[in-house]
């Protein structure tokens, strides 16, 4: 008989978590670890893994589901916002260079995103529909 074993049941260290969101219908758990650990995304019913992201060359600092749940937002800490679509291991869309380092959560309904970056930088902004 063939054993799984969740995320938490295991005896090696696991990555620190820095940032997660969940998606709206509360299945699924997107964490993000620090430095250039990937996206993944977890079934909150069973506690397994569900799909890996790999995208940002620095730690990702912060994820958001769209409404529907159906794109995943991340900002990381080389300055770039990641759109994935859930069920595929590419980002949909990726802006670059937004800026030195995403502080605060995404909001993909939002027409703009609105990032403050390091200070005495200003607030950075992208117009996520330019593409």
């Amino acid at each position: 008989m063939e054993h799984h074993h969740r995320p938490s049941d295991s005896q090696h260290q696991q990555p620190r978590v820095s940032s997660l969101a969940f998606s709206p219908d509360g299945r699924t758990l997107a964490t993000s670890g620090d430095n250039t650990s990937p996206v993944r995304l977890w079934d909150t019913a069973t506690g397994f893994p569900q799909a890996t992201y790999d995208g940002h060359t620095s730690g990702v600092l912060a994820l958001t589901f769209s409404p529907d749940g159906h794109t995943l937002a991340t900002g990381g800490r080389d300055g770039t916002i990641r759109l994935w679509k859930t069920g595929q291991t590419s980002p949909a869309h990726t802006i670059q260079k937004i800026c030195q380092a995403v502080r605060r959560d995404l909001t993909p309904e939002e027409q703009a995103a609105h990032l403050p970056g390091r200070s005495p930088r200003p607030i950075c902004s992208a117009d996520t529909d330019a593409g």
